[in-house]
Formats: structure tokens, C-alpha cells, sequence
């Protein structure tokens, strides 16, 4: 009984887990990346997602906004610890440019960050 309860609660967080996966594969492909990884590492027999993920690691414009947004992340620290920030207005239009992009995900994506990047700008805004 115990194992039976083992299995259903593990088949219960694996198949909430791939939803998960799922709805972030459509709006957060950055962040579907490091999910479907995580299933991978702890479900190695998961292979639905491997097409998925192969097309968001041979997307060239997705890396380049993982770049960005571990700078953006960085600026966030800055700004929770009171820190000035700067480079919005670069980070800004280097975002922007992704926003105009064919692909889908990389548009996705690119709304995302520029969200991230307006609300990182909000509070300073008043003072201008």
C-alpha cells in the first residue's frame, strides 16, 4: 500500500510537473530551457519534451537573450539592495530588436524581458 501510495504521488507530481513544463514552453521559453532540463535530470525517461528543447537550444536568439537576461537579473539584485542602476536604456533596445523577430519563442521571450525591463524602470520614472 505504502508503494502504491509512492507511485501515485510520484505519477501526480510528474504529470503536474509536465504541464508546467508545457505552459512554459509557450510563454517563457527562456525559462522552459532550465525546466525541461529539471524534468530530464529527475525523469531521465521523459522524452516527450526533447524536441522541444532541441528547437529552443538551436534557437541563436534565445542564448543571446539569456544573456541579456542574466543582466537584467543582475540589475534587479542591484536595485533590491538599494544599489543605482544604469544600462537600462542599451538593455532596453537590445531587447527590442528580439521583439521584431520571426520565430515565436524569441518573441516570447523578448516580451518577457522587456516586461521585466519596465518594471525594473518604473520606480525610477517619477523622478524624471
Amino acid at each position: 500500500e505504502e508503494a502504491q501510495a509512492v507511485c501515485e504521488a510520484f505519477d501526480a507530481w510528474l504529470e503536474n510537473t509536465k504541464e508546467i513544463v508545457q505552459a512554459r514552453i509557450q510563454s517563457d521559453p527562456l525559462e522552459a530551457v532550465t525546466a525541461i532540463m529539471r524534468l530530464k535530470t529527475a525523469v531521465p525517461s521523459v522524452k516527450e519534451f526533447d524536441e522541444p528543447l532541441a528547437a529552443l537550444k538551436a534557437n541563436r536568439d534565445l542564448s543571446k537573450l539569456a544573456d541579456l537576461n542574466k543582466k537584467i537579473s543582475a540589475l534587479e539584485q542591484r536595485k533590491a539592495k538599494g544599489r543605482k542602476i544604469s544600462d537600462l536604456k542599451s538593455l532596453t533596445q537590445a531587447v527590442d530588436k528580439f521583439t521584431e523577430s520571426d520565430n515565436e519563442a524569441t518573441q516570447t521571450a523578448a516580451a518577457s524581458l522587456k516586461k521585466n525591463l519596465s518594471s525594473l524602470a518604473a520606480p525610477e520614472t517619477p523622478g524624471k
